[in-house]
């Protein structure tokens, strides 16, 4: 349960009703391949995450979140019989083979009950507070949800699997973005616009890896600027190790879950030369061509079975200050030689 669908604050008042449901399905339609990969490698990765949550498939949105909607047109959307709903299901997840199903409204989940009247102050407060607190919980013990649709309520027992705890959410906002808190992954809609998804898993696994690797806390404790100074001084070198950590650690993130780690290096070659001036190329990132040439030797060393001994050493010091050695880190290793 690690995804939320975030408000489409732009769509008109006065929209058709036809109109509406149109854009509806389209952000539910995004927001649930951003849900089906996150879930994927929040999963598959578990046993690298320090702090686990019950992953149960379960994507959600609140009503809050659609402040400029009349209400009638969205329970007739996604029902909210009460103020949290749920906006999909992944395929093939605890939640998906317990009966879940998308537009049943939650009345709680285990001891966590959804207010019956807005407390939030901020459109996606109150569903945040519902996965802090079912995140709390063991990761994989039984979580009774009740649910409601058409004013029916039901009990479904959701047996959840251990998955890393990490938030997956679309921002909707124009270009090209991504970022990671150590809680949440947020990526922009236009990757999934541009890009197949398993492209675009390439993109949510390096922004899994920042958190897997406590990046923000230990930029913190280095003291970068992450203003208009972010790009400059030794600013420079803490950013651009965090990112070279996060490349080489992604393309195991994509292994461990199945997909090829090739597209890692694919992804890169396609995205630098297109979208050379958004964040992922400015000063604080190393080049390009660097990214790619690297996250293509670290595929290249998981096939031959070499790989794992520096991502694994990653793991291993994210509890250390960083160094700002991205040089080395960078640098394509010739065959044979460790890590």
């Amino acid at each position: 349960m690690a995804a939320v669908l975030i408000s489409l604050c732009a769509t008109p008042t006065r929209a058709q009703d036809g109109d509406a449901a149109a854009v509806f399905e389209r952000v539910r339609a995004i927001d649930m391949r951003m849900a089906s990969i996150g879930f994927r490698l929040a999963t598959a990765n578990a046993k690298l995450c320090r702090d686990l949550e019950p992953g149960t498939g379960v994507q959600l949105h609140t009503i809050d979140q659609y402040p400029s909607i009349d209400r009638s047109i969205l329970t007739r959307q996604f029902g909210f019989d009460t103020r949290i709903a749920i906006a999909g299901v992944v395929e093939g997840s605890p939640a998906a083979e317990a009966g879940v199903i998308a537009n049943e409204s939650i009345a709680s989940i285990g001891a966590y009950r959804t207010p019956a009247i807005a407390e939030a102050k901020e459109p996606t407060e109150l569903v945040n507070r519902m996965y802090d607190q079912v995140a709390a919980f063991d990761p994989t013990a039984p979580l009774d949800f009740r649910l409601v649709a058409d004013g029916r309520s039901r009990v479904v027992t959701v047996r959840p699997v251990a998955a890393c705890r990490s938030r997956f959410e679309v921002d909707f906002a124009n270009g090209f973005g991504a970022e990671a808190d150590g809680r949440l992954v947020k990526i922009r809609a236009a990757f999934f616009d541009t890009y197949p998804d398993d492209r675009v898993a390439v993109v949510i696994a390096h922004e899994l890896a920042h958190n897997v690797l406590d990046h923000r806390k230990r930029l913190n404790a280095v003291g970068v600027d992450r203003g208009l100074l972010a790009g400059f001084g030794r600013n420079v070198r803490y950013f651009r190790q965090t990112e070279v950590e996060a490349d080489i650690l992604a393309v195991h993130l994509l292994a461990n879950a199945g997909y090829d780690p090739a597209l890692a290096g694919q992804f890169w070659r396609d995205y630098g030369p297109k979208y050379a001036s958004s964040l992922f190329n400015s000063r604080t990132h190393p080049a390009w061509r660097d990214r790619a040439a690297r996250s293509d030797a670290e595929a290249a060393r998981i096939a031959q079975g070499q790989g794992g001994a520096l991502a694994s050493a990653f793991v291993l010091r994210r509890d250390q200050r960083l160094d700002g050695d991205w040089q080395s880190l960078i640098a394509v290793p010739t065959a044979g030689t460790g890590g």
